[in-house]
């Protein structure tokens, strides 16, 4: 499941390029603006770099608990038609979106209450289906913390889970990453930082190992 796709090849978790696959060899350089790839069947011979146009069944993998499910949420800029609710409902077609009016803030962030202390060990972030593609792509300077805090979530009451500088993931697509390290705590705060002045997403997942409170 760790296998991934690059432009021209199919690399293996190891690094290693199978000779018995190949990228179809009319597309291979993605001059078509191609953004998905599928594996032909049944020899499995060939990769095609196609246009994210169609509905393909894929292998899932069943990852964990989301611990954040429906839990209690909320964003630092209130959103009334786009709340903090929808970033946890585990539903593709709501979205999360803070206000314009949040360009004056240092950072905009959503921060979800796991209810009780959690070693946070990955999270999925889904991005909204609706915008943010390559010519406007917000998915990038995003930072996941995990703390034991409610509102600070500096060095002393959170730690880093992970840090995303550069464009991440593609709109409607859905994305894992794993800790750098396990992070324990009972907020998940997910912070877009400046220049980027919106956060928006379709959903996070949080996983993990829930914790014994004394």
């Amino acid at each position: 499941m760790d296998d991934i796709l690059e432009e021209g090849g199919y690399v293996t978790s190891d690094y290693q390029t199978p000779k018995d696959v190949a990228w179809n060899s009319h597309t291979r350089n993605g001059r078509h603006h191609e953004d998905c790839a599928v594996i032909g069947s049944p020899q499995l011979t060939a990769v095609h770099d196609i246009g994210c146009t169609l509905s393909l069944e894929g292998l899932c993998q069943y990852i964990g608990e989301n611990l954040a499910l429906r839990k209690l949420s909320w964003l630092n800029a209130r959103s009334e038609k786009m709340p903090a609710s929808h970033g946890n409902d585990c539903r593709r077609d709501t979205v999360v979106e803070s206000p314009i009016s949040t360009a004056k803030f240092p950072e905009v962030a959503w921060t979800v209450d796991l209810g009780s202390p959690v070693q946070v060990t990955s999270v999925l972030y889904l991005a909204r289906g609706s915008c943010c593609d390559k010519p406007k792509n917000r998915n990038r300077l995003t930072e996941v913390r995990v703390g034991s805090h409610p509102t600070e979530f500096d060095g002393r009451h959170s730690g880093r889970c992970v840090w995303l500088e550069r464009p991440f993931v593609a709109r409607g697509y859905a994305r894992l990453f794993r800790c750098t390290v396990p992070v324990t705590g009972r907020y998940v705060r997910l912070i877009r930082r400046q220049p980027e002045t919106v956060l928006d997403l379709a959903d996070l997942a949080v996983f993990g190992n829930r914790l014994q409170e004394f």
